[in-house]
């Protein structure tokens, strides 16, 4: 009879954040290693332990503890193994490119000690995982990956799990979780006894007579009792080889037992085995925009500017953009970014956020800078970075405060001319400051100007006039950093001043107006800078856009407003009506789930409507929608309906139309005042469809539209289900920039900057499908025990005030329809159009990008400066058929390479380089790295 061998991995699960904040969760974490060192060194039959998968949690160590030789030494010794991760980030709330760094992260830390990261992709408690994760774990070499929640029921333990341009690893499923054994009894019989029920647990779907023990918990220490007790329980079971081991040595045992094993393609979202928690994905959702803006911010904007101004002037500032996205990645892990923690972890998710922000907007505007060769107050160029790969049209818009007056256009190279259109006023010219000096002692005053910042602003412009005995100098500030030559400036004001020869010298300094700016050109080229000028032009005051008190036109679309609140979109296309309005549902639930009250019909109907013409120009239009819900405050002391008590909800929403622009944007505004409840932005589709669309990290992946329902008890001895408990089928589910609806060959997509939730549903009896976006959803615990769609305790259930959201929200969404497929690669262009906007500054850039992309549908993801004189750029392929990259190179660039994910060099037959042309082709869904060398020039 064959040995039955189990492998024991003994291990913490380690949530940096969630009932304690980080600084507790450290204190324990220290005492934890301090512990697991002592048993280490202690006792050599304890050959390892695993470090829950993460590389930031020894920083958190060693930055109070300092050198840790024993420590190190037992990592570098293989004992102790860490990585792959920097930390343990959620799948859907993040980007596909912030995965990516986060192990790269890993990687380097665990290069920096001296240590091969663990060579597993360890996926332990995220909830769910994307499509994409075999194809990102292959670029990093991992061929493994341990999952447990969002499997679906496959008849089996193991899989192969495949992504759609067909990369694979093979997975291990855990049906008991990371820690359903990990307290061990008094004696080796007793474990003998406890054991033999787990595996019986394990056999039901796995007869490979090959077995994984996750030995641990959340936060639990190691007990040194564990490697003697494995070698007394394998003397009591004599046909059991019981070995405390690594995962690496599960793997391959478990893939010589030559199982015939299922393959799946696509993401694991199911929770027919599991929970997956996924009112995450709309719980404090303010920390989902400030994520969104973050990673937009360092990924689309600072990375790849800062990389051409090192092109423009060698200024390096890598190591800060390395700061940044430690900062970043710290918000990351599920616990964090999905929401479910106490306040005061949020709290600090905050302060990370904005730390984040103030750096990022510094240094961007400083790299702007160096890329341009404006010199404030001189400049009639504006350059715009477009971030995205396709091309199209482009909607320009910034806030100006710079070019100051109206009647203004911008000429493209060909000379075509376009309105520069101020659309409002976003913060009037004001008076911040002024004193009065006597000539005699104007240096004391003209040292403190001496600088590049007043008052958090910049000087980019000082003007001079003489008044009688008196010399009047204003200096005019802006919120951008635009070369001013300030010292020069002020030497010259000394010199003037000496000559003019007044009495008195009165100082004043003003803030800028600054205007919301809109321009609407035939095309920016993707993945471009490109240049126009600013000239006076008048255009005729005919607009392209017809607006009337209740509606707007243009050559695709036709928009309605209703008297109930209500808007009808026509889209000329496909001939269909679209509606739009908004519902608020009572919500019991919790930061894991949402929990409808039952028998409660959404509120849609407001109490009061208004409309209005708002600001209009020759290539915009717009209406001023003001929505007043009278709601009920709060649930009642039942928890089983909302109160009588109501209290307003105001939302305010700005619609957006744009000429010869297949689109419409959405503004809304409110500060949210109930509790307990889920407010939506509801978009209806006539015609029933199955499924809706997701972007979710570099993948657009269909899911099943689902009637929403309450949980059922687990049937029979399903362990795992019967102890953490089982979850219904919702009808919502988590999105990373859009989502879509498609039917009898016309559809539509939703984009939003920061929106993670949508709900779907059809609606047989009058023949339409739903596609919402959640704008708010409010609860009061991190978990609770009584939720009808959703069995047991998800987490502790602490009371969590500000989860109720109280506060304001300020969201951006756009409607986009469309005819045909919804797989259709220029969809994604579309929605990345919306989601991630042009950057539009003053002045004309020094340099040129060393590429230009020539019609291709391929997404640019990433541009960064790679080692020595090379910049790195990722692309994708959004598309279901192949697609392909062909690039024109500038003459500086010398050699391109395909990359794995780890940045080394790899081969890739068909990518065929010439002097000035590069082309290859990208499987559907494929991920692209490519390092581009720039000469021998040391940078």
């Amino acid at each position: 009879m064959s040995l039955t061998r189990i492998f024991f991995v003994p291990h913490t699960h380690w949530d940096r954040e969630w009932y304690y904040t980080f600084e507790v969760f450290r204190e324990k974490l220290i005492q934890l290693i301090d512990h697991l060192t002592g048993i280490l060194k202690r006792d050599p039959s304890w050959k390892y332990f695993l470090l829950d998968g993460q590389t930031i949690v020894l920083e958190d160590y060693l930055e109070i503890k300092g050198d840790a030789p024993e420590l190190l030494k037992l990592v570098k010794d293989g004992r102790i193994g860490i990585g792959p991760w920097y930390d343990l980030p959620d799948e859907f709330l993040v980007s596909g490119e912030s995965i990516i760094r986060n192990l790269k992260l890993g990687f380097a830390l665990c290069h920096k000690f001296g240590v091969k990261p663990v060579q597993v992709g360890y996926l332990p408690d995220m909830f769910g995982h994307i499509s994409q994760m075999p194809q990102i774990f292959r670029g990093f070499g991992l061929e493994n990956t341990i999952v447990w929640r969002g499997v679906p029921d496959l008849g089996r333990n193991q899989f192969h799990w495949q992504s759609r341009d067909q990369s694979e690893v093979f997975a291990a499923f855990l049906p008991t979780g990371y820690g359903l054994f990990s307290d061990l009894p008094e004696n080796a019989p007793e474990f003998v006894k406890r054991l033999d029920i787990i595996l019986g647990l394990l056999k039901m779907k796995d007869q490979s007579g090959v077995y994984l023990v996750m030995f641990g918990n959340d936060h639990l220490f190691p007990d040194s009792r564990l490697a003697t007790m494995l070698k007394q329980s394998g003397a009591i079971s004599r046909d059991w080889d019981l070995k405390l081991g690594r995962l690496e040595d599960y793997f391959a045992e478990i893939k010589q037992a030559g199982q015939e094993l299922p393959a799946f393609s696509g993401e694991l979202r199911s929770n027919d085995q599991t929970q997956i928690l996924p009112g995450v994905a709309s719980t404090r959702l303010y920390l989902k925009k400030m994520n969104h803006d973050a990673d937009t911010m360092l990924c689309k904007y600072l990375e790849p500017v800062s990389s051409l101004a090192w092109l423009a002037c060698g200024e390096d500032i890598r190591s800060r953009l390395d700061y940044l996205w430690k900062l970043l990645l710290q918000n990351h892990p599920h616990d964090s970014i999905c929401g479910c923690s106490i306040d005061p972890v949020h709290k600090e998710m905050e302060t990370r956020f904005q730390k984040f922000f103030a750096l990022a907007d510094f240094l961007l505007n400083r790299s702007l800078a160096r890329l341009t060769d404006i010199q404030a107050p001189n400049s009639d160029r504006l350059t715009v970075w477009n971030p995205y790969a396709a091309s199209g049209y482009g909607i320009i818009e910034f806030d100006d405060e710079f070019f100051g007056k109206t009647g203004l256009a911008l000429e493209d190279e060909q000379g075509k001319k376009y309105p520069l259109e101020k659309v409002e006023r976003l913060a009037k010219a004001d008076l911040l400051y002024q004193a009065q000096a006597p000539a005699a002692f104007s240096f004391l005053p003209l040292a403190w100007f001496n600088v590049e910042q007043i008052f958090g602003l910049y000087i980019n412009e000082i003007k001079t006039r003489k008044q009688g005995g008196q010399l009047l100098v204003d200096f005019f500030l802006s919120s951008k950093f635009l070369n001013f030559p300030i010292r020069e400036k002020i030497a010259r004001l000394q010199e003037q001043i000496e000559k003019e020869k007044v009495k008195t010298i009165l100082f004043r300094i003003f803030r800028k107006a600054k205007f919301k700016t809109i321009a609407v050109v035939d095309e920016l080229k993707p993945a471009s800078l490109t240049c126009f000028k600013v000239k006076n032009e008048k255009f005729e005051s005919r607009s392209e856009i017809m607006a009337s008190e209740r509606g707007l036109e243009n050559q695709w679309l036709k928009l309605a407003a209703e008297a109930d609140g209500r808007l009808v979109i026509l889209d000329k296309t496909s001939g269909r009506e679209i509606e739009m309005g908004f519902s608020d549902r009572g919500d019991r639930g919790d930061e894991y789930n949402f929990d409808p009250v039952p028998d409660e019909e959404p509120l849609t109907r407001p109490e009061k409507f208004r409309v209005r013409p708002g600001p209009c120009g020759r290539n915009f239009a717009t209406l001023e929608l003001a929505h007043l819900f009278k709601v009920p405050a709060e649930l009642d002391a039942t928890r089983a309906r909302r109160s009588s008590k109501k209290t307003a909800l105001s939302l305010q929403t700005r619609v957006l139309f744009y000429a010869g622009v297949r689109r419409v944007d959405f503004e809304t505004r409110f500060v949210n005042t109930a509790k307990d409840h889920r407010l939506q932005a509801d978009f209806w589709l006539p015609g029933l469809a199955d499924h809706y669309w997701a972007e979710s990290g570099f993948d657009l992946v269909p899911r099943k539209i689902v009637q929403e329902k309450p949980a059922e008890p687990p049937q029979g001895l399903d362990l795992a289900k019967l102890i953490l408990g089982c979850e219904s089928a919702y009808a919502s589910g988590p999105i990373q920039n859009f989502a879509g609806l498609e039917s009898n060959g016309a559809g539509f997509l939703l984009a939003a900057r920061g929106l993670k939730e949508v709900e779907s549903e059809k609606q047989e009896s009058a023949g339409r499908s739903r596609l919402s976006l959640t704008l708010c959803r409010s609860v009061g615990s991190i978990a609770r025990p009584d939720l009808k769609f959703r069995t047991g305790l998800a987490g502790p259930p602490t009371a969590t005030p500000d989860a109720q959201c109280l506060r304001e929200f300020n969201w951006s969404y756009s409607l986009i329809p469309f005819t045909g497929a919804i797989t259709q690669a220029t969809l994604f262009s579309q929605a990345y159009h919306f989601v991630f906007p042009p950057l539009a500054f003053p002045g004309k850039p020094r340099v040129k990008m060393p590429f230009a992309i020539r019609g291709s549908q391929i997404i640019l993801s990433a541009l960064y400066r790679g080692p020595g004189r090379s910049l790195i750029a990722r692309f994708f392929n959004p598309g279901f058929r192949q697609e392909k990259l062909e690039l024109e190179l500038s003459p500086e660039v010398a050699s391109v390479s395909a990359l794995d994910l780890k940045e080394q060099v790899v081969a890739r037959p068909g990518l065929e380089k010439s002097d000035s042309r590069l082309q290859t082709t990208l499987r559907p869904a494929e991920i692209l790295t490519l390092v581009f060398e720039l000469g021998n020039k040391e940078g």
